[in-house]
């Protein structure tokens, strides 16, 4: 069974985790996430600079999305992991590139072609870094890594944003974007060119089908869906619980530097001798009684308190999920596939919270919010249960 503690290091190939060396896989990771997490600010703005509806921009997102998952799964099931460094230094390029031509567009079409070219380069890049995490000496500590880096760009950048926005104007998100992505090529120099040829004589494992791993990675999807779900009628769901925006964006402010201490203490609990399992499912129903909290007391306190972990949940959670992906499939492809199915649960969570709450009201988004957490938990007892028995 895989079960007991996640040791970072214990992968036995006679390598030493370095932080320059890894450094690249942590910076590469938020900038594959980074144009869906700052989606609310470029939105808006975007539409404001084409004069175009909110929706049709929404819509473009979407493309992007779509491009991300599609180039990761792709290049996870075709393409080998954690061999040179110029095929990250050519992704990268490519989202640099796309970034700026995104950011600079005078039309709407243009800028759509390019944030879809954008998104498969971020894509790819997913892919790869996540598939050289995975063959990483310590795994779990790179993991916890690219969560905080990620959450550290989002911190400064939700932060720099009014500024940003009043110097660059609404293609500010892409700059920045694109200077994380150069940041990103810079640091390539101290890249562990490729970890797994690094040890004499060892073999790339052989990829195969496994459902334990498969329902462990539908579990942390299931958490993707929970969150996106709730994410956008957070706003409806603060004035229903009395809650005024000006208090939500304080909440959601301090949030963004709480969710900090998250994959520090993921890392944490990862090498002190606590079952991954118990922690797992402590963290699962943890996000589900916040998903219970912001959409059902309507009193401000509870909505706060949801408000303010449910993120922070989410970001403890998946170190642990991709490193049990790892002990599961060490060929690494199922983890270099995982951004591709979080982001599939982050563009259908916001459409099946909309069919809820259209059929049963504010209630409808409650019983999604505990429901798919729910679903993830036994997915993942499941997965462990069936490795017991292999």
């Amino acid at each position: 069974m895989v079960n007991g503690t996640i040791r970072a290091g214990e992968r036995e190939t006679g390598k030493h985790f370095s932080v320059i060396g890894t450094l690249p896989l942590m910076i590469m990771y938020a900038i594959g996430f980074m144009s869906g997490t700052y989606m609310p600010v470029w939105v808006g703005a975007i539409a404001g600079r084409y004069g175009a509806a909110v929706g049709r921009v929404g819509l473009i997102a979407s493309y992007e999305l779509g491009a991300v998952a599609f180039a990761s799964i792709l290049a996870a099931a075709l393409l080998p992991t954690g061999r040179k460094r110029w095929p990250m230094a050519a992704g990268l390029i490519m989202s640099i590139a796309f970034n700026l031509v995104a950011a600079m567009a005078p039309t709407i079409t243009l800028f759509t072609v390019a944030r879809i070219i954008a998104g498969a380069a971020n894509g790819f890049l997913l892919a790869d870094v996540n598939g050289r995490a995975a063959a990483c000496a310590m795994p779990s500590r790179v993991f916890a890594g690219q969560l905080f880096v990620m959450v550290v760009f989002a911190v400064i950048f939700f932060s720099a944003a009014p500024h940003l926005l009043a110097l660059l104007g609404a293609g500010a998100p892409f700059f920045y974007c694109a200077g994380a992505g150069f940041l990103a090529l810079l640091s390539l120099f101290g890249l562990n060119a490729g970890d797994r040829e690094e040890t004499a004589g060892a073999t790339v494992p052989a990829f195969r089908m496994n459902l334990a791993a498969a329902l462990l990675l539908a579990a942390a999807t299931l958490l993707f869906v929970t969150m996106n779900g709730l994410w956008p009628y957070l706003g409806s769901a603060a004035s229903r619980a009395g809650v005024s925006m000006a208090t939500l964006s304080k909440v959601l402010a301090a949030g963004a530097v709480v969710n900090l201490l998250a994959p520090m203490l993921s890392e944490g609990l990862a090498t002190r001798g606590i079952s991954p399992a118990l922690v797992m499912t402590a963290g699962i129903l943890a996000t589900a009684a916040c998903a219970f909290l912001i959409t059902e007391p309507n009193q401000p306190l509870p909505f706060i308190a949801g408000a303010l972990l449910v993120p922070f949940f989410l970001i403890f959670l998946v170190p642990f999920f991709l490193t049990y992906l790892v002990r599961l499939d060490p060929s690494g492809k199922f983890v270099a596939a995982s951004a591709a199915f979080f982001m599939i649960g982050s563009a259908i969570g916001p459409g099946i919270g909309s069919v809820a709450i259209d059929w049963l009201g504010p209630s409808g988004l409650a019983a999604v919010g505990v429901a798919t957490p729910l679903l993830a938990l036994a997915a993942s007892w499941t997965a462990l249960a069936r490795s017991a028995r292999s």
